[in-house]
């Protein structure tokens, strides 16, 4: 099954339009402040529940802008764990052409074991180790239409890079699963959004909804026939100065007439979907979250957050037939003028009880 991309582009115009209506006004005149260039390089101990401490260096450029919203940046990112993690990655985020086009990439590769607990939303306490190697490439070029409109293309690109020997193909929890030898995946598609936001890093008011439907094409650059829909659809409302109400819906699909292999499936938890959650435990062909933070200042550049969300994993339909729920809170501290935060979060679940702790830069949503 694939995406007829036409269909898409009149259904993401619609979800758009209907944002853009039941939006709160914002002020689209250009800011007289001009945001300065800055970066910062830190080394850094991140800690996640799924690869435990480790140790990195971080590093940001932010271009000079005389608009809040709409900020270029680079950032790269290198880190290890002592259970045999690897990560880098560059994200660009370029807005050129007198600030017409918007480049925006990621490029990671990512070497670690990890645990598998097969498919589904059901919670399972047996799993299995295998070896996590791969390349990720993601580019999307979005013309800006008008001043808060997007509309471009979208090319997605993973390499499974070679099988583990650590898996026991007996396992119960790798039977029928697909994904388990080397392979490579590249969709192209299209992509539209709409972003009255005030600001990219910490917005106070505005909306953001993003659409993304992609297909690969067996044979085609690909080993699999897969299409894909992403919606991600952002809401900030400022109650009074600095006090901010944020809420995220999320849809991640997976479609295909055949297999499709797990390392591309929409999983819950991490850092930044459903917080409080083991990242991987659950994973399906689709994923539904909502998620809604309270933000409020502390002091000075010090800042403290209040969060939950609810959402789950499932096979077909248009709804998952259970619902998990996590929560937590956090600090956060202001780095430069154009709103980039330290965030430091911890969350729980009604999975599990113990509380996960993530420190990052930027926020969740």
């Amino acid at each position: 099954m694939h995406i007829k991309l036409p269909k898409f582009i009149l259904l993401s115009m619609l979800l758009i339009s209907v944002v853009r209506m039941l939006a709160s006004p914002i002020d689209t005149a250009v800011s007289t402040t001009v945001i300065k260039p800055s970066y910062f390089v830190i080394p850094y101990l991140n800690y996640q529940p799924e690869t435990s401490w480790a140790p990195g260096l971080s590093g940001s450029y932010y271009f000079s802008s005389h608009d809040f919203s709409k900020i270029s940046s680079l950032a790269a990112n290198y880190n290890f764990s002592f259970t045999g993690l690897r990560t880098m990655s560059i994200t660009p985020k370029i807005f050129f052409g007198d600030k017409h086009w918007l480049l925006y990439s990621n490029f990671s590769y990512r070497v670690f074991p990890d645990k598998f607990y097969g498919l589904g939303a059901a919670k399972r306490t047996d799993y299995a180790l295998y070896f996590y190697n791969n390349i990720s490439a993601n580019i999307q070029l979005q013309y800006i239409l008008s001043q808060n409109y997007f509309l471009g293309v979208a090319v997605d690109h993973f390499s499974n890079l070679f099988p583990s020997t650590n898996i026991r193909f007996e396992e119960s929890v790798f039977s029928n699963v697909e994904g388990l030898y080397a392979y490579s995946n590249t969709a192209f598609g299209v992509v539209s959004a709409y972003d009255s936001r005030d600001n990219q890093f910490y917005p106070q008011k505005g909306s953001f909804i993003k659409v993304l439907a992609i297909s690969s094409f067996k044979g085609k650059l690909s080993d699999y026939s897969v299409g894909k829909v992403q919606i991600d659809f952002r809401q900030y409302w400022q109650l009074i100065p600095q006090h901010i109400l944020g809420m995220q819906f999320i849809y991640n699909g997976l479609y295909s007439a055949s297999s499709i292999p797990f390392q591309l499936m929409p999983t819950l938890g991490g850092m930044d979907v459903m917080r409080g959650l083991r990242q991987g435990m659950y994973r399906d062909r689709q994923m539904m979250v909502f998620q809604v933070e309270y933000r409020m200042p502390v002091y000075k550049k010090l800042r403290a957050a209040i969060f939950t969300s609810a959402g789950d994993v499932f096979t077909k339909g248009l709804l998952p037939q259970s619902v998990k729920i996590t929560g937590g809170v956090g600090l956060r501290y202001q780095y430069n003028k154009a709103r980039v935060n330290f965030r430091l979060d911890a969350a729980t679940s009604t999975d599990e009880y113990l509380p996960q702790i993530y420190f990052t830069a930027t926020e969740a949503f």
